[in-house]
């Protein structure tokens, strides 16, 4: 792997304090090294392929013909009385819960 693509455990250490994540180097330092530094290996192969321009978007990886037989169809239901019979504390067709401050 090329060194101008590698990631230190310093540099693993100011992104999760940056983002107030909790990091142990004994227990995840080996773990997000390899990681880090496989992602940035990989974005790199991303980022100089030549034929970037040719490869097509996979937004979905199914065609879909519609109407499609395997999708049902939404049924709209009623449930509101079912939802406010299971509490004893409502106002207005709507659950009362205590104020939080």
């Amino acid at each position: 792997m090329n060194d101008t693509l590698s990631v230190d455990i310093e540099k693993i250490k100011s992104i999760a304090k940056e983002y107030f994540l909790d990091f142990d180097e004994k227990k995840d330092g080996a773990f997000f090294l390899e990681e880090f530094n496989i992602f940035l290996h990989q974005l790199h192969f991303f980022l100089n392929d030549k034929n970037i321009d040719n490869y097509k978007p996979a937004n979905f990886p199914f065609k879909i013909f519609f109407p499609c037989a395997y999708l049902r169809d939404d049924i709209v239901e009623d449930i509101e009385n079912d939802i406010l019979k299971n509490t004893k504390n409502k106002v207005a067709n709507q659950i009362k819960i205590p104020k939080v401050i």
